[in-house]
């Protein structure tokens, strides 16, 4: 939902995600969401880091410190592409039709919106069916983008799970793993990858030594929730200079703001894994239900 509340945002209140930068504040209460906490309701960014960090966790929870055999490291890579290449086929087709029909109307709405330089930048120029037919055969993960733009995340998905697979082949038995996962990690900051490995981690952890997270303690997890709501909603899409105007002045750069992003999904998780309350919430009936769908 954050996700999709940031690209709302970003086609039709643009202010509230890109600041003053060529944008046109229409309304008082869109200045509201470049501070906490309402800047929370439209991070997407820091929302993909939970999402990478989350398959990270899931993905490597059952197998870390045991053996993860050939078997199934080879059933696995066979299954990934397998399992999320469905997701992008539909819809890449699914928006090709609407390319083709014309029923795409960002063009005219960008210019309402005055989002052109965002939502103005999709769908252009006339449908090609047989580049549709080459990409949907040889390339759909590195092309589904031009038809579906969140579809980058899938093909981080792919190749950050093939990570985890290749890490869990290599090392998961092993000793001394967290030092290999910490080395690694530094080596991938930066990247969205590190948020695979820093679930991985995070699953070893709370799969090893559960009592470590849940020592935190009231206090020590509201000091925490206080940070986390500070710094998930760090305005990620305004420039440097735009960015003095707002409570996060202080900060270095919006150079740094990936390094927020995931510093904030880091927090979350460990919130998450310190209290049974938001756990057993998380394990409601209908949570469980759209898990599974």
């Amino acid at each position: 939902m954050l996700v999709v509340n940031n690209h709302f945002a970003a086609a039709f209140y643009p202010y509230i995600i890109f600041g003053g930068d060529g944008y046109i504040q229409k309304y008082d209460w869109e200045g509201l969401f470049l501070f906490p906490p309402l800047g929370l309701l439209v991070a997407g960014h820091f929302a993909v880091c939970v999402f990478f960090m989350l398959s990270g966790y899931v993905l490597s929870y059952r197998f870390v410190g045991l053996t993860f055999k050939v078997n199934e490291f080879a059933f696995a890579i066979i299954k990934r592409p397998i399992r999320l290449g469905g997701m992008v086929i539909a819809t890449m087709m699914i928006s090709s039709l609407l390319w083709y029909f014309g029923f795409y109307y960002n063009i005219p709405a960008s210019k309402v919106a005055e989002s052109q330089a965002w939502f103005g930048k999709f769908w252009l120029g006339d449908f090609n069916w047989s580049a549709l037919f080459f990409d949907l055969v040889f390339s759909p993960f590195s092309q589904g983008p031009i038809y579906n733009m969140p579809l980058w995340t899938i093909k981080m998905e792919l190749y950050g799970s093939f990570m985890i697979f290749l890490f869990l082949l290599l090392f998961s038995a092993f000793k001394y793993r967290y030092i290999v996962c910490l080395l690694v990690i530094v080596l991938l900051w930066g990247t969205s990858y590190v948020a695979f490995f820093l679930g991985l981690l995070l699953a070893d952890i709370n799969k090893k030594y559960p009592a470590l997270l849940a020592s935190l303690g009231k206090k020590g997890v509201l000091c925490l929730f206080v940070i986390f709501i500070f710094i998930s909603s760090y305005p990620y899409n305004i420039s440097d200079d735009y960015l003095q105007g707002t409570i996060y002045g202080s900060f270095d750069s919006q150079d740094y703001a990936y390094h927020y992003a995931m510093v904030s999904a880091i927090i979350l998780f460990v919130i998450v894994l310190s209290q049974k309350r938001i756990q057993s919430f998380l394990e409601c009936n209908s949570f469980l239900y759209l898990g599974k769908i």
